[in-house]
């Protein structure tokens, strides 16, 4: 599983805890695969088998994160590439969900309860924390006009062997008010489009004739990874990538956030629904 913001997502994606928003860390949604099913530790007690029909298991997995070619979260095409779920299989591919980008503050807690996680799981939301807001904390008449985004995505927790597979995909645009009188003081809609880079590098403002910032900050990513994994203490573990997600599952639903004891984390909570 790889970081994304940004990423979901996979969330990252990655967001996201990515350093680069552009590409989610997690998004969102890292699950930390890097295909190497010999890597993975003895099964534990979950034993369901994912549906054959999740994805087709024939060309191996890119362990690196592209784009995919679809339309944004206000319309727009904001990337470039193939269909990550061409061979989505028969069960065909997982459907767009709506999901919640939190540019203050922190998403919901999630208390670990572990459980079985084997067979497959779809995005059905998410929450991720992008901190685009410190970037304005500076003028208080600066104001988030729009924080949202979309993810979908597949998760196949193998049984024999213990082996799970990702595709997600992620995308989020905020969009960022800020007074003329303020831009005015830190060098212009120009200086605010720096700053807000150094947080995602897909940002850009534009200057009103009153001098007023209008500004957007998008970020995408696509992930197809796979590896071992095994659960223990109520969190997922990465085979080879030392990554760990503390998970709960309950009434049908998977949650899981980045537990990683060192390295960036991807940023807010991920919930699957079971197929």
């Amino acid at each position: 599983m790889k970081k994304h913001l940004g990423s979901f997502l996979f969330l990252c994606a990655s967001a996201a805890a990515c350093s680069t928003p552009s590409t989610p860390s997690d998004a969102g949604i890292d699950t930390g695969i890097a295909s190497d099913a010999s890597a993975a530790d003895a099964p534990t007690a979950d034993t369901a088998s994912p549906d054959a029909g999740a994805m087709d298991g024939g060309a191996p997995a890119d362990s690196g994160v592209t784009s995919d070619a679809t339309s944004g979260v206000d319309g727009s095409t904001v990337n470039d590439a193939a269909n990550p779920f061409a061979d989505a299989g028969a069960l065909g591919e997982p459907a767009w969900v709506p999901i919640t980008v939190l540019t203050s503050g922190s998403c919901p807690t999630l208390t670990p309860c572990g459980g079985a996680i084997a067979g497959t799981w779809d995005v059905s939301g998410a929450c991720i924390e992008v901190p685009i807001a410190s970037a304005v904390a500076m003028c208080p008449g600066a104001m988030i006009t729009r924080s949202d985004g979309r993810a979908r995505g597949r998760v196949v927790f193998g049984a024999a062997p213990m082996v799970a597979r990702r595709i997600a995909q992620f995308e989020a645009q905020v969009d960022v008010f800020v007074p003329g009188i303020c831009a005015l003081a830190v060098g212009g809609c120009g200086a605010i489009e720096r700053n807000l880079a150094t947080i995602n590098p897909m940002s850009t403002c534009a200057a009103s004739p009153t001098g007023d910032c209008r500004c957007t900050s998008r970020s995408s990513s696509t992930i197809d990874d796979t590896d071992g994994y095994r659960t223990e203490s109520n969190e997922i573990v990465s085979a080879t990538l030392g990554k760990r997600w503390g998970y709960c599952v309950a009434d049908g639903s998977l949650r899981y956030r980045d537990s990683s004891p060192s390295g960036p984390r991807e940023p807010g909570v991920v919930t699957l629904r079971q197929r």
